[in-house]
């Protein structure tokens, strides 16, 4: 069975329209720090396969509430590859310095310049070597019409001006 963790987010709802037959779970649900309940949650459902979309998300807050940030986005990512399941983890072009003047690749040299790329790349590097057979997907942005994004910053400022300035 496959499982979605942190399913309330933008990116958990979408995929659970792709795999409605999917174990969902919000972060309420199953918080992944928590090793005891990840391990059952995996053995009672007979997961095989997890999509990883659980994360502490908030970049800038993530500078003042680093042990909230480490612990989802490192130890969290570590407990669910201690499961032995296959994870599909989602990560994000913050575990390099941005001075690229070209799109980044896999070889890249990482350089996370803040609290948020440091802890999701340490939970990178911990899932690969624990279950080398799992996969990171690095990604810049999300855009869904849920959550907060660009596209619904944009909308809700349309909203209320009929001119928008946007660097």
């Amino acid at each position: 069975m496959l499982l979605i963790t942190g399913a309330n987010g933008q990116l958990g709802r979408a995929l659970l329209k792709i795999f409605p037959d999917s174990l969902a779970l919000s972060s309420a649900q199953l918080d992944i720090t928590d090793l005891k309940a990840v391990m059952d949650c995996v053995t009672k459902h007979d997961i095989c396969t997890i999509i990883n979309c659980a994360a502490y998300t908030k970049v800038d807050l993530a500078e003042s509430q680093v042990e909230k940030a480490w612990l989802v986005n490192h130890v969290g990512v570590a407990n669910l590859a201690r499961t032995g399941a296959r994870v599909v983890h989602i990560s994000t072009d913050f575990v390099f310095d941005g001075c690229a003047n070209r799109a980044y690749i896999e070889s890249d040299l990482t350089n996370p310049q803040s609290v948020y790329g440091k802890s999701k790349l340490a939970g990178e590097k911990e899932l690969l070597e624990i279950s080398p057979k799992s996969i990171v997907i690095r990604t810049s942005w999300l855009y869904s019409k849920v959550g907060n994004n660009f596209y619904t910053t944009m909308l809700k400022l349309g909203n209320k001006s009929s001119e928008i300035k946007v660097i």
